[in-house]
């Protein structure tokens, strides 16, 4: 499957890196500590996934500087990736929030996400399911009755995108999320 992703990854970033005026930025989100759950609900695959996306983006000819990391525990980043800690709900908002801001009409944005994933009640009422999908970030908290504490929504991460298409710029997104 990692085969796979890496392929499909490739030819669409092949369009954003061919293109001498277009840029190609990147927010690589590993999700490993999760500080407030059990233990063993703590995951070792997401800052490794992190690594091994952020330097393949890299060695595709993506600027390295263009490339964020939101991963506790991440190691081995190639040089001039940035390396911006845990990826809290906050980080992840701001980080999404610095692509919309800084893209431009034919730019690519890569948003890569590797953690628990879930689903809650959706809370207003435009899901077709009933549920929102959620991504948990590091600081995620406890379910409180109606939903869980600093979850990222998928309505939220859904407003940025629709933001960067309007603005004409391209977005591939994977979201590896573990329900939970």
């Amino acid at each position: 499957m990692r085969l796979g992703l890496v392929a499909i990854t490739a030819a669409a970033l092949s369009l954003g890196v061919c293109s001498a005026e277009a840029t190609t930025r990147a927010l690589v989100v590993g999700v490993s500590g999760y500080p407030a759950l059990a233990e063993s609900l703590r995951l070792t695959g997401p800052k490794n996934d992190s690594r091994a996306f952020a330097n393949t983006l890299a060695k595709l000819g993506i600027e390295p500087a263009n490339i964020s990391v939101l991963a506790d525990g991440v190691s081995g980043l190639a040089d001039g990736i940035a390396d911006q800690g845990p990826a809290t709900r906050d980080a992840m908002l701001s980080g999404l929030d610095r692509l919309v801001e800084t893209s431009a009409p034919g730019d690519l944005v890569v948003f890569y996400f590797s953690g628990h994933g879930s689903q809650q009640p959706d809370r207003d009422g435009d899901e077709q399911g009933g549920n929102d999908e959620i991504f948990l970030p590091y600081d995620v908290g406890k379910w409180n009755g109606s939903g869980v504490e600093n979850a990222l929504v998928d309505d939220e991460l859904g407003e940025r995108v629709t933001r960067l298409l309007d603005k004409g710029v391209d977005f591939f997104g994977n979201l590896f999320g573990f329900g939970g």
